[in-house]
């Protein structure tokens, strides 16, 4: 029914996770952050201080600037170094005598000079006091994130005679803001991708945040869901996610509908669970695992259901009425049948031809209607009547069969042989017996008159069944019909061809299946059929 997505208790963990990752990370950028600014605000104290106080040599002044963690560097107005610290002679790498007195073009290149750097150095040299940040190539290869700070130098009668530029490394700031950055893309992704509808919820219903899953769910666009109430769209109250959110269970679960944009009713189960810290605190994370096809099956299938149940019970009322009538008719059958035989021996001498044809057809058709309605009811047991199972050979059950079927045999001078019937099987001996007596008595009647029947019964078995067939060599059946004569009352010929109901392979069918098996024929028209039948070993 499901995707094998994380659960929502794995995903409330991970959101858990992921929010205090995001709390540490912020946490560090913040603190990084702060010291920088206090760091930026004391080397500017420290230069103006350093420029005002009288007495201070240049040396002294070189000397405490070397021990700032930033570097630093002074340019006059001529756009070249007149001073620079250990910090940035060590980012640079190069030595300060090599530094000082070069132009700044030949450490930065003339296009960023020309774009950006002499713009900057020209404001800070009119009083400005300015602040960038820049990403920098070092000699190594190796990448800093610079914040870099333009602010002008005094001389002692308050002229400005050049430029400090200091330079803080932003480096481990700027790499915790990329993890933040990344652990919050990873969250949403993960939300995005998952294939369960997955939303946020605060205490009072109100949708926080969301997958696009969800989205796609619903069919809406993200603005359409943004500050709108969950049981908008779905048929489950905020009352009721809440009640479910404080169950005491570690997660809980409920099923109800939902309505597309489109209009469409789809269903759906939630799984809902309470959040307990982070920024999530006393909201709930609900998974939205789509189940329409699954719950429409069910409703389909208790449907199909009702009316299997509605046709069990119609047909067993008719199977009912079918054995009530069939009885019925017997009787009057044989007494229209019993009559139509008295006036034709009493007035035998006295009739007409055509009179006595008529009699003649009263009885034939007495005959046909008693045997359909034979037929009728040993179909109608076929189908209702549960096994009898006992041990037996198959051969002591074909001798019955052939003995009953003497007179037709003896009429048409058939040959019955047997093969390997002699093995001791366990079924219902009865409906074998009503199998064969069919088959064999179909072999008999589906022959051509100027032919002599042939019928071979022969026995073989499987690892699981029985298998029996009834081989003739009478006038075939095209392969086209090879199923459909199964089917009750199917008949290929007329009755004035070959007599019968139509029913006597549908029994066959009947009882085959009760045990388990299967039929089914091989046939070629005028030259044979073969009709193969199976019974189960395993019902023992």
């Amino acid at each position: 029914m499901r995707n094998s997505a994380l659960s929502i208790p794995e995903l409330s963990d991970l959101v858990k996770h992921l929010e205090n990752e995001n709390v540490e990370l912020r946490s560090r950028v913040d603190f990084l952050d702060k010291n920088i600014v206090k760091i930026s605000q004391e080397s500017a104290d420290l230069i103006t201080k350093l420029v005002y106080v009288e007495g201070h040599k240049d040396e002294f002044i070189g000397e405490i600037l070397d021990q700032n963690p930033s570097s630093i560097a002074i340019v006059d107005k001529n756009y070249k170094y007149l001073f620079v610290n250990k910090k940035y002679n060590e980012w640079f790498n190069v030595g300060r005598k090599q530094l000082v007195g070069l132009h700044v073009t030949e450490i930065i290149g003339e296009q960023l000079f020309e774009t950006k750097v002499k713009a900057l150095i020209d404001a800070a040299l009119t009083g400005e006091f300015i602040i960038e940040e820049n990403k920098i190539k070092l000699s190594n290869g190796s990448q800093m994130f610079l914040r870099t700070t333009f602010a002008p130098k005094y001389d002692r009668s308050y002229k400005i005679e050049g430029v400090y530029v200091y330079n803080i490394d932003l480096t481990a700031l700027k790499l915790n803001e990329v993890k933040l950055s990344q652990s919050q893309a990873a969250f949403r992704t993960m939300l995005d991708s998952s294939p369960v509808g997955l939303v946020i919820v605060d205490s009072e219903g109100q949708i926080i945040n969301f997958s696009d899953s969800f989205c796609r769910m619903l069919g809406y666009q993200k603005t359409e869901l943004v500050d709108h109430q969950l049981n908008e769209f779905l048929s489950c109250s905020s009352d009721d996610l809440i009640e479910l959110g404080k169950t005491d269970n570690d997660m809980s679960q409920s099923t109800c509908s939902y309505n597309k944009k489109d209009g469409v009713i789809c269903y759906c189960d939630l799984e809902v669970k309470q959040m307990s810290s982070g920024l999530y605190k006393d909201h709930l994370i609900i998974g939205v695992y789509d189940v329409t096809h699954s719950v429409k099956s069910q409703i389909e299938l208790e449907q199909k259901n009702k009316e299997l149940e509605q046709y069990i019970k119609s047909n067993s009322q008719l199977k009912q009425f079918t054995r009530t009538v069939s009885h019925d008719l017997k009787s009057p059958l044989r007494t229209i049948s019993s009559f139509a035989a008295l006036l034709k021996k009493k007035t035998e001498d006295r009739l007409e031809p055509k009179e006595l044809e008529y009699l003649e057809l009263i009885q034939a058709s007495s005959k046909r209607l008693t045997g359909l309605i034979t037929d009728l009811l040993d179909y109608s047991v076929s189908n209702t009547q549960s096994l009898s199972l006992s041990h037996f050979k198959p051969a002591e059950i074909i001798n019955v069969v052939v003995s009953n079927l003497q007179f037709k045999i003896q009429e048409t001078k058939a040959e019955i042989n047997m093969h390997n019937l002699d093995q001791e099987i366990y079924a219902d001996s009865k409906k074998v017996g009503q199998i064969f007596q069919n088959l064999i008595s179909n072999a008999l009647k589906f022959m051509p008159n100027d032919k002599r029947p042939i019928i071979d019964v022969i026995g073989s078995e499987s690892s699981t069944h029985w298998i029996f067939s009834v081989v003739d060599n009478g006038i075939g059946i095209d392969n086209k019909y090879g199923l459909k004569i199964f089917d009750s009352f199917a008949k290929l010929h007329s009755p004035d061809e070959y007599e019968g109901s139509g029913l006597g392979l549908s029994i066959c069918y009947s009882m085959v299946n009760k045990h388990y098996g299967e039929i089914w024929l091989t046939s070629k028209v005028g030259k044979g059929s073969n009709f193969y039948f199976s019974i189960d070993k395993r019902l023992e």
